[in-house]
């Protein structure tokens, strides 16, 4: 018997129940996954609204109206009492340098 295919079926049956347990430990399941996918979803429609709606603006100002919307919007959909403040601004802050980029932050 070949040890390499030997090797690859051990690990095709081992590892996703061994993935599975690890991230069900770490808390990390599909839900929390969906979540995080929508919020940063949210907060992208949210920066770019932001930057269309307020050009003329510098950066920092179309920021915290992008943070406002994003506020409103996780309110309407339910989602603002599930997420501390801490990780809403760290979502924000990513789709905000994802999407127009860091430098433009403090210089726009």
């Amino acid at each position: 018997m070949d040890w390499l295919q030997l090797i690859k079926e051990v690990l095709i049956i081992v590892l996703p129940p061994l993935l599975a347990y690890i991230f069900g430990k770490w808390g990390i399941d599909q839900d929390k996954i969906a979540q995080h996918s929508r919020l940063l979803l949210i907060a992208k429609q949210a920066v770019l609204w932001a930057q269309d709606a307020f050009p003329d603006k510098p950066g920092i100002e179309r920021y915290e109206q992008a943070y406002n919307a994003f506020i409103q919007a996780l309110n309407q959909a339910g989602l603002l009492n599930k997420v501390p403040p801490e990780i809403l601004e760290q979502i924000l802050r990513a789709a905000y340098q994802e999407t127009i980029g860091l430098q433009k932050l403090g210089n726009s």
